[in-house]
């Protein structure tokens, strides 16, 4: 009888423990504490809207949906967002409709 085949209940668990061994010291050296291996974003502030710029801040949601209906007619898409100070309303649009949503705005009176 070969020596091997008698091991082979042993070297299997042996050859898994092994391997979930390699596993947990990558995990603990991708996900450690330590210096990131990939660098993170900037945490958002209040007044990060990403893709969005603020065209307007007006009182009052009313105002701020008359705001957003005159963009709409002028096919410049625009949405709304609570600004810092209460019952003020942020009308944002993309940055590439900002000067055409200014127009639209002067326009209408804002």
């Amino acid at each position: 009888m070969p020596i091997v085949a008698s091991y082979h209940y042993i070297i299997g668990p042996v050859v898994a423990i092994g391997a979930v061994g390699v596993l947990v010291l990558l995990s603990r050296w991708a996900f450690g504490t330590g210096a990131a291996v990939v660098r993170r974003p900037a945490a958002a502030g209040p007044h990060d809207f990403g893709l969005l710029t603020p065209v307007a801040t007006v009182s009052g949601r009313g105002k701020a949906l008359a705001l957003r209906r005159a963009l709409a007619a002028g096919d410049v898409r625009a949405t709304l967002a609570a600004a810092e100070s209460p019952g003020d309303v942020h009308v944002l649009v993309f940055h590439t409709e900002l000067d055409r949503a200014r127009v639209l705005l002067d326009n209408a009176g804002r």
